[in-house]
């Protein structure tokens, strides 16, 4: 025996890469009775011994081989053990040693040590763990507490910043954690600031508070009552550090004290604040007893009735209401039942007429009393009702009348559901559409509109049931023979009280009669443009005219001349079928258009336009520049109005350039999947202020007589039904381009574009 202290029989870890002095320290801790668990040369290794044999302590080398060294090991072993380890070394310069305190060691021996040296270091670690071992479970204890106990408790700095609260106090001042109650600021917090220096006083006055009644703020705003003990923690030199204490909410106590105070003096007024509210009411109200006698009637039923309390007070309600309304209304049958079951009695209306009176309507209620030994009195309430009964009337007058407008409108007027189930058809919708109420009463309006375009009637209704606005739309309407109406659509939500959507109305126009007399305008536009082209027209088909003249009057002059003849006939032909194509041009452009939609080349109607106006831009001395794009994709439309909207761009651009000038005709398709065809001249341009309103119908800036502005307008319609845009781009004195824009065909099988409308 060497010792009579035994050493405490700590469990070591040895992380040590010299494989003579890893055995050194492991027969040193030997001899000092500690267990070594085991050597080994590497971090990687000291990590996982220490992962799997937990010991109660570890002797580190900084300067370990590997991918680990001491430092980056012991950062493991800390992090996730929280071992305590002592740093074995024998050099450490100044920057290992500030790597190494991030680990926060519990001491270090330098190489060379005596066996001493090891023994302190680990005597003085084993004992700072068990020292914060034992500090850490007394702080847990006194935490476990903090937090358990149901009174508030509290630590604030001197200002009044609550530096710690329990989780009773946090939930009495309506915080949601502790964090975000340490972060209020006690200058507009909890206490007012005027309370907290006389709190302050008393304090530094008594020592200590008890029982303090104070009046604290809660997060929200509402104000608590608190019973407070508290003390203030001072330093060696008497200055306050923090001031302590305890809280108890005493709210509902004062509360009560407080109604206690008040139902003493309630109580004392309790007949007068009784007949107060009898007198105030605006009901009629009768208090009867087990007897049906009445026992007390307010001053509304008397004048009402012209009667006195008098003779009221004390008598049977026969004796105070007629018979006849007794006994159509077994008044006293369901007053007695009232007393017999204690349920209330909801009545029905009742005419009755007092003498000199004209007769008033009301609605009557019979409730109980209840008292110690159970229904002592009922209560006739009458609620005198005239005035509602004949606002009902007016409002169902109001109903019908709107009912009314809505069945002679000249539109159409649906109401659905939010699912698009129709609820209410008017007379116009079935006029339109020749189908009845009854027949589509319940159906989804998707179906009665035509294929092609249901898909987007559902999907501006399904918008239409989120609450979403969608644009003003035509979709064609089924009619009960087949037949498509074009139909213009405007839509409104109907919402209930809490602004959800219950319904949607749908005001539908009848666009056929719009139609004819759009076909008749743009007919009547065309041939204004007609007129326009006469002159023009004229020359080229007088230009024929005079070759196959002339080449007539040779063959008759030199008949035996056969070169000649051969010469004049190639000539005479050509010219007719010169003349045969203008004429032709020219009555496709003359007459009505076709109603017919379908797949268009553009580049065969605008080789065509520019065939019937090429005389037109000669004469204008204007130079045509043609930029067509190869394999252009189709279009679905009418080529008839379409060759109308580019003769008229052309025209304009033609009137732009009176002293001559550049048109470039370009049409190329988009990466949008549109086709554009732009025209652009080299004219005057348009002034910026005249810019927006070129495209409404009757603006012109041509002088009387040349021109009525519809030509731009129709041309913006007609597009707009194709689908499309038109646009412009102008700048005064450098010229003008129009931009029109159409969807192209999905393929070259003619398919109709899903958005696209009929004609």
């Amino acid at each position: 025996m060497t010792d009579s202290v035994h050493p405490p029989r700590a469990s070591i870890l040895v992380a040590e890469d010299e494989h003579l002095v890893a055995e050194g320290i492991r027969h040193n801790l030997n001899e000092l009775g500690y267990t070594v668990l085991a050597v080994v040369p590497s971090g990687e290794e000291a990590v996982q011994r220490a992962r799997e044999m937990t010991p109660d302590l570890v002797l580190m080398d900084i300067r370990l081989r590997g991918k680990l060294d001491g430092i980056e090991a012991a950062k493991q072993i800390r992090a996730s053990l929280g071992i305590p380890l002592i740093y074995l070394t024998s050099y450490a310069d100044d920057e290992t040693l500030e790597r190494a305190k991030i680990t926060e060691p519990f001491g270090y021996v330098l190489k060379p040590f005596q066996t001493r040296e090891l023994h302190s270091a680990i005597e003085m670690a084993v004992y700072k763990h068990k020292q914060e071992e034992e500090l850490r479970e007394s702080q847990e204890r006194y935490y476990d507490l903090f937090r358990r106990v149901p009174v508030g408790l509290y630590r604030t700095a001197p200002d009044g910043q609550f530096l710690d609260a329990n989780p009773a106090l946090i939930e009495m001042l309506g915080y949601p954690d502790r964090e975000s109650l340490l972060e209020i600021d006690p200058t507009d917090g909890y206490v007012d600031a005027e309370e907290r220096r006389q709190w302050q006083a008393l304090i530094e006055r008594e020592g200590i508070v008890r029982n303090l009644k104070a009046q604290w703020r809660r997060r929200d705003g509402t104000v608590i009552w608190v019973q407070e003990t508290a003390r203030a923690i001072r330093d060696i030199d008497g200055q306050v550090v923090y001031y302590e204490g305890a809280v108890e909410d005493i709210t509902e106590q004062v509360e009560a004290e407080e109604a206690l105070r008040e139902g003493r003096s309630q109580l004392e007024s309790q007949q007068i604040f009784i007949s107060r509210i009898m007198e105030s009411i605006p009901s009629s109200l009768l208090v009867i007893d087990r007897s049906l006698r009445v026992r007390s009637v307010n001053r509304n039923f008397l004048e009402k009735t012209r009667r006195e309390a008098r003779a009221t007070l004390g008598r049977k309600i026969e004796e105070v209401f007629p018979q006849v309304l007794i006994a159509s209304t077994r008044l006293d049958q369901k007053a007695r039942g009232v007393f017999r079951t204690g349920r209330s009695v909801e009545g029905a209306k009742v005419a009755y007429r007092a003498p000199g009176l004209p007769t008033r309507t009301y609605y009557y209620r019979l409730i109980p009393l209840r008292g110690e030994r159970g229904v002592e009195n009922v209560m006739l309430l009458m609620d005198d009702i005239t005035e509602r009964e004949q606002l009902g009337q007016e409002v169902r007058r109001a109903v019908r009348h709107l009912a009314s407008i809505v069945e002679c409108a000249n539109d159409i007027v649906v109401s659905m559901d939010p699912l698009g189930h129709i609820v209410t058809w008017n007379q116009a919708a079935e006029r339109v559409s020749g189908l009845r109420d009854e027949q589509v009463s319940g159906q989804s309006l998707v179906s009665l509109c035509a294929a092609e375009e249901r898909p987007a009637m559902a999907g501006r209704l399904q918008k239409l049931a989120h609450g979403e606005r969608v644009q003003n739309v035509e979709v064609n309407l089924l009619t009960a023979d087949g037949q498509e109406v074009p139909v213009a659509w405007s839509y409104s939500l109907m919402r209930d009280d809490a602004g959800g959507v219950a319904g949607i109305v749908a005001v539908g126009r009848d666009l056929t009669e719009r139609r004819r007399l759009e076909a008749q305008l743009i007919q009547s536009a065309k041939m204004a443009s007609l007129g326009v082209m006469a002159g023009g027209i004229a020359h080229e088909i007088r230009n024929p005219l005079a070759i196959v003249s002339a080449g007539a009057q040779l063959l008759l002059e030199r008949p035996d001349d056969g070169q000649l003849r051969s010469e004049s006939a190639e000539k005479i032909h050509a010219a007719t079928q010169r003349a045969s194509l203008i004429i032709e041009n020219l009555l496709r452009f003359a007459r009505p258009q076709s109603q017919q939609m379908r797949e268009v080349d553009l580049h065969t109607v605008l080789e065509q336009t520019l065939d019937l106006l090429a005389h037109q831009m000669i004469l204008q001395k204007v130079t045509l520049r043609k930029e067509f794009q190869p394999d252009l994709p189709t279009v679905y439309g009418n080529p008839d109005l379409l060759q109308q909207v580019f003769t008229n761009l052309i025209l304009n651009a033609r009137n732009a350039m009176p002293d001559g000038g550049t048109l470039t005709v370009a049409a190329r398709a988009t990466e949008g999947g549109q086709v554009e065809v732009r025209f652009g001249d080299t004219g005057h341009g348009i002034p910026p202020e005249n810019l927006s309103a070129i495209f409404d119908p009757f603006y012109t800036t041509m002088p009387v007589g040349k021109g009525v502005g519809l030509g731009l307008s129709i041309s913006y319609s007609i597009i707009r039904q194709h689908q499309g845009t038109i646009e412009v781009e102008s700048q005064a004195g450098q010229g003008t381009a129009f931009a029109v824009r159409l969807p192209g065909m999905a393929d070259s099988g003619g398919r109709r574009s899903e958005h696209s409308q009929g004609f």
